[in-house]
C-alpha cells in the first residue's frame, strides 16, 4: 500500500494543533471558573451585580478599615439616609483572618444600590470594633478577607427548615426576648457554607448566636426569615 507522506503531515499536524487546543482549554477553563468563585448569586436574587461593583465595595471596606484603625477621626456617614429606601437590600460586612471571625455587622434591609457604598462604610466601621472579638488592628488589615453578603427581600418561613441550604440567609425572631437587643439575630449564609454545615448545624449555629439553647428552633415559639444571598469574598 503506498502512503502519501502529505497526508500523513497533515494530519499530524491536525493533531497536534487538537492536542493544544484541549490542552489550552483544559488549562483556561478552571482558571476562569476559580475565577468566578469568589461570588455566589443564587437563583431568584432579585438585583444584579457586576464583579466591577462588587470589587469597588470590597476596596471601600478595606480602605474604610485602615481609616477606622488609624489615630484619625472616622467621618461616618449619616445613617439616617440609609434606611429612607422602599427597595428590600440589605448588606452584611465581615472580616476574617486564617479562616477566623474577626468583626461583622449587618444591615438587614431597607437600602436600595446607590446607598451601599455609605452602607459598607458604616458596616466596616462598627465591625473593625465588633464587641464579640478583639478589635482589627492597623497592621492586621492587609491579611483580611472581606466577605460581603448582600440580602435580598425577607420572606417568613414555614418552619424552621423551609430554606435552602448555602443559598439564604436567616433571622430568628424570639418574641419572649426580655432583651431588645436580642429580639432578632441573623446569620449569613457564607458562615454555614464556609464550615459545611447541614440545615441542623445552621439553626443550632443561629440559635447559639442569638443567646438560646441550641435546639431552641425545635422547641420555642420562633419566628424566622429568609433572604436569597449574594455572597462574595475579595479573595
Amino acid at each position: 500500500m503506498k502512503i502519501d507522506g502529505r497526508q500523513t503531515l497533515s494530519k499530524s499536524k491536525n493533531l497536534i494543533l487538537l492536542t493544544t487546543f484541549l490542552t489550552l482549554t483544559a488549562i483556561l477553563f478552571p482558571l476562569t471558573s476559580c475565577a468566578k468563585q469568589n461570588i455566589f448569586v443564587p437563583d431568584g436574587f432579585s438585583h444584579d451585580f457586576s464583579q466591577v461593583e462588587l470589587n469597588s465595595l470590597a476596596s471601600l471596606a478595606r480602605k474604610t478599615a485602615y481609616i477606622s484603625t488609624s489615630n484619625e477621626l472616622f467621618p461616618y456617614p449619616d445613617s439616617r439616609n440609609l434606611f429612607l429606601s422602599d427597595d428590600d437590600l440589605g448588606i452584611a460586612v465581615r472580616f476574617i483572618n486564617n479562616g477566623k471571625d474577626r468583626g461583622c455587622l449587618a444591615l438587614y434591609s431597607g437600602l436600595d444600590k446607590k446607598h451601599l457604598k455609605d452602607a459598607v462604610k458604616y458596616c466596616t466601621a462598627h465591625a473593625c470594633n465588633d464587641p464579640r472579638y478583639q478589635k482589627i488592628t492597623h497592621e492586621e488589615i492587609p491579611h483580611l478577607k472581606i466577605n460581603i453578603c448582600i440580602f435580598s427581600k425577607w420572606e417568613k418561613m414555614e418552619s424552621p427548615y423551609d430554606f435552602i441550604l448555602g443559598e439564604e440567609s436567616l433571622i430568628v425572631d424570639n418574641p419572649d426576648s426580655p432583651d431588645q437587643d436580642g429580639m432578632r439575630t441573623l446569620l449569613q449564609t457564607a458562615y454555614g457554607t464556609e464550615r459545611n454545615f447541614s440545615k441542623d448545624d445552621f439553626l443550632k449555629a443561629l440559635c447559639k448566636k442569638a443567646k438560646l439553647e441550641e435546639d431552641a428552633y425545635k422547641t420555642q415559639s420562633l419566628i424566622f426569615y429568609k433572604s436569597k444571598t449574594l455572597t462574595y469574598y475579595d479573595k
